[in-house]
């Protein structure tokens, strides 16, 4: 009966704690609402990275990198809106393990996520990207601002998991990384658990190379987000000794910067096409 019930409680902590809100349909409604919506595929090594695009091609290019879990249905809202559409070529992926990409594959590295993608968007696009990441998508987000600043033109981290101090896995991690929890989770709620746990290691692995980041960087963080604690941010300026880092402290706000606040992100995003440049 225990174990029933400790299940259970996993399962509600770990769909609480992860599932946005948003509805996934409603958010791929509104980013084919201009009917311009493309799926894109990339391919190599037996490994896929799917995606979606809209915009004119040689606009400024806008990668957005969704959290954990999603899919890139987390920007339909971003990827519908007219005058982004108008100023931006944007690109919306599914991170691998997730979605169209290799679905329940987990692929733990940051650096291995972050290959994968920039490749993905490159195939398409010859930047620069402004980079627009949420929570774990913010030390992918990182990692390709350490391996790839040559190709971007500025990075947004709304509410970005940064500081390995701060997180280590929960209790509900380790219950979850084992039967009989891990039978009855979905796969992407198992990938979640697998990504969770390995992300400290992760993030001591590029501490050290933060400093050698140089491309804009605004940092977005509610000051009521238990999820990824404030004190990612202060640590992301801190640590970013060579970059201009913006720091947006939201009194009052959660984890869920994107869709809560899109009046902000979107105003931030406006802000960094006004100096991007698209096709010479």
């Amino acid at each position: 009966m225990w174990r029933t019930l400790t299940t259970l409680a996993v399962i509600f902590l770990l769909t609480g704690c992860n599932n946005p809100p948003y509805d996934g349909e409603q958010q791929e409604t509104q980013a084919n609402s201009s009917g311009t919506l493309k799926n894109i595929y990339f391919k190599e090594d037996n490994k896929t990275v799917h995606g979606v695009v809209t915009g004119q091609n040689c606009n400024p290019a806008i990668l957005f990198i969704h959290g954990a879990p999603g899919d890139w249905r987390a920007w339909g809202q971003y990827m519908g809106d007219t005058e982004l559409r108008e100023k931006a070529f944007m690109f919306a992926i599914d991170r691998p393990g997730y979605g169209g990409s290799d679905h329940g594959l987990a692929e733990t590295s940051l650096k291995n996520q972050g290959d994968m993608i920039m490749k993905a968007a490159l195939d398409i696009h010859g930047g620069p990207f402004l980079l627009v990441g949420h929570s774990y998508g913010g030390p992918i987000q990182v990692q390709m601002a350490i391996d790839y600043q040559d190709k971007l033109s500025g990075n947004i981290l709304l509410a970005g998991a940064i500081d390995p101090k701060l997180h280590k896995p929960r209790w509900y991690h380790y219950l979850a990384s084992y039967p009989p929890t891990s039978w009855v989770l979905s796969d992407a709620m198992n990938i979640t658990t697998k990504e969770m746990m390995a992300l400290e290691n992760g993030l001591k692995a590029q501490a050290n190379a933060l400093k050698d980041i140089s491309v804009k960087t605004t940092v977005i963080q509610g000051s009521k987000d238990w999820l990824v604690p404030p004190g990612n941010a202060t640590f992301a300026k801190a640590a970013m000794v060579n970059a201009d880092v913006d720091l947006i402290e939201l009194d009052g706000q959660g984890h869920f910067i994107p869709w809560q606040r899109y009046d902000l992100v979107k105003k931030t995003i406006l802000e960094y096409l006004k100096n991007a440049k698209g096709c010479e």
